[in-house]
């Protein structure tokens, strides 16, 4: 027995233990007085020496020289002790390197003592690691659990937090399908299944997950798998991709919007030459036309029509956000009848629609193009209400500032949109004005009108309400402070302007454009020469610029545009005079192109008697400006 073993210089007696103690995976010696009388094969390589070196060595020999007076002093004051005693030093081996040691001493007889070294370097390592790891779960933003045959055996504060619990140990125990909406389960329950038996199974899911409110997200799920014993462990990592998903979609739709916009953009250029082209035709016909006769009538129609036309192309532009809005004191009722009479046709005659507009007071700064976008998806959400018959009401009120909302300050107009469809629940008014939210998916509703519209109040600092209940309609509201100044008043139409016998440069790649204003000018008196683009038109200049007095150019046109034609005539003869016609430009605006050394931008089509105001202003003004 060890108890009854005794060693000796000689040897060690006891066959059974010296048989065991050889044989040991740990590392075991025997000293006496620290010097050391036996060691096995597992104690010469932990310390890496031949085993026959290490006896006689001292002990210290395999301790930090600066450890070797606390351990003596330790043993010292155990030497009487016949209890095991442990001691925590750092160990050296022959080769010179520093390892945890830990030192288990027993006596086995007299003053012989047994030792076992262990290096403990690797099994702090693994558990310092185990705590990194542990800090790591326990601190992280990302939502982690783990679970065990499709139980849940253990979760990170986090994810307890996404699911709506207090703490993990809440969840723990629970069904890993809890987590997840009912629609899930059966495609869940299966991977689950696949898992643990092995099976080859993605590691990545999308999913509906349910907190604990029983309200639910979108969900990315990555899993991976830990073994333990014959078993396996699931450890996932959740995410909430809800709102990532959003900004996915709405970054598609405003890249669909930016494409809309430029398409926009070069229908309204290409369709406002082939206005300039009619109405400077139209007015050229109108001067060769008696007053009165029917053909002037069809003529002054033709010219009316135009002007309509181009003003739903910039209508059409404000809708794209192609252009910036221009704000000025406006009259509501004006504006808000404008957009109507584009409302009602696209109203079924099933519909009736109420307008109550009489208040000519109600001043408030505003684009006319933003007025229009509010009332155009107010009503358009107000008709998908009612569908194919029922009642909408257009109405505008002028409220006091104790009527008006508190956050107004002061006296506002209200414009109410109401229907009488089926109203909305609670649930969906609380999302009613969030991008992408809508209950007409299946219709092709996108869920941006009421956002834009709750976006434009905001910026023209009002404040907008809704007030619905299921089966009692949806009443709108939409408050906007006024203003005491004065509504810019309409332009009176120019009168007869006139024209002039100066050499003018006309520059225009539309051959139907060239010529129609090439009448218009000439009939104005003015001599003209034509260029089919800018490179032809530095070319005429360049040869002979003292016999032109001004260039009139578009704007857009292939190769050298109108802007760089200008700013070239501009650097090499600082005395030209340009004027620049734009069927539409997203590059420069008036204050741009005036910057350029521009003397006017003219908005195509251009009105005979505009582009003859324009002509005399420029022709007639000193180069000093």
């Amino acid at each position: 027995m060890i108890g009854e073993a005794n060693l000796d210089e000689g040897g060690l007696s006891g066959e059974d233990f010296r048989r065991l103690a050889e044989l040991a995976p740990d590392a075991m010696l025997a000293h006496r007085a620290g010097t050391i009388i036996w060691a096995n094969q597992a104690a010469a390589d932990l310390v890496k020496a031949e085993l026959s070196s290490l006896k006689g060595r001292a002990i210290f020999d395999f301790v930090r020289p600066e450890d070797r007076a606390s351990l003596a002093a330790a043993i010292a004051k155990t030497s009487l002790d016949q209890r095991a005693v442990r001691y925590l030093h750092k160990a050296v081996r022959t080769t010179g390197e520093v390892f945890e040691g830990e030192f288990r001493r027993w006596p086995i007889g007299g003053d012989v003592m047994l030792v076992v070294l262990r290096d403990l370097t690797e099994e702090r390592q693994k558990r310092s690691a185990e705590l990194r790891a542990r800090a790591f779960f326990e601190m992280t933003n990302e939502a982690i659990g783990i679970s065990k045959n499709g139980v849940q055996v253990e979760m990170n504060t986090a994810a307890a937090r996404l699911l709506g619990f207090d703490h993990p140990s809440d969840v723990v125990g629970r069904s890993v399908l809890d987590m997840l909406d009912a629609s899930e389960h059966e495609r869940i329950r299966d991977y689950i299944v696949r898992r643990t038996r092995g099976d080859a199974v993605p590691n990545s899911y999308e999913a509906l997950a349910r907190r604990r409110d029983g309200s639910t997200f979108l969900a990315d799920l990555k899993f991976t798998t830990l073994p333990e014993g014959d078993e396996r462990l699931s450890v996932v990592v959740v995410r909430d991709i809800g709102a990532l998903r959003a900004e996915e979609a709405q970054r598609r739709h405003a890249e669909k919007l930016e494409a809309i916009g430029r398409l926009a953009g070069g229908v309204a250029h290409d369709f406002n030459n082939i206005l300039a082209a009619i109405l400077a035709s139209a007015e050229a016909a109108a001067a060769d036309v008696p007053p009165g006769s029917a053909a002037h009538e069809c003529l002054d129609t033709i010219e009316e029509a135009t002007r309509h036309a181009r003003d739903l192309v910039r209508q059409i532009l404000a809708f794209s956000r192609r252009e910036v809005p221009r704000r000025r004191p406006l009259g509501l009722s004006s504006a808000i009848a404008e957009a109507l009479a584009l409302v009602r046709a696209a109203i079924p005659s099933t519909v009736t629609l109420d307008v109550h507009l009489d208040e000519p007071g109600a001043t408030v700064v505003a684009d006319p193009t933003e007025v229009q976008q509010i009332v155009l998806n107010l009503t358009a959400n107000a008709r998908d209400a009612v569908g194919a018959s029922g009642r909408i009401e257009v109405a505008l009120a002028l409220l006091s500032r104790d009527e008006a909302p508190a956050a107004l300050g002061g006296p506002c107009a209200r414009l109410r949109v109401r229907d009488d469809g089926a109203g909305i629940d609670e649930q969906t008014r609380a999302h009613l004005f969030e991008p992408y939210h809508t209950t007409r998916a299946e219709r092709g509703g996108h869920g941006l009108g009421l956002a834009v519209v709750h976006g434009l109040v905001g910026s023209l600092g009002g404040v907008i309400r809704v007030d619905s209940a299921p089966g009692q309609g949806a009443t709108f509201d939409v408050f906007l402070p006024l203003t005491s100044r004065e509504v810019e008043s309409v332009a009176a139409p120019l009168p007869a302007a006139a024209g002039g016998s100066e050499h003018l440069l006309l520059v225009e790649d539309q051959p139907l454009v060239r010529a129609a204003t090439e009448r218009m000018l000439r009939a104005l008196g003015y001599r003209v020469t034509t260029a089919g683009d800018g490179a032809e038109a530095l070319e005429r200049y360049r040869a002979a610029p003292a016999a032109f007095d001004l260039v009139l150019s578009d704007v857009t046109m292939p190769g050298l545009s109108g802007v760089e034609l200008a700013r070239t005539l501009v650097r090499e003869f600082p005395s030209v005079k340009v004027i620049l016609c734009s069927g539409y430009s997203v590059e420069m605006d008036e204050a741009q192109v005036r910057a350029v050394g521009v003397w006017a931008l003219l908005p195509k089509p251009v009105e005979r008697n505009a582009l003859a105001a324009a002509l005399r202003a420029a022709l007639d003004r000193p180069l000093g400006r």
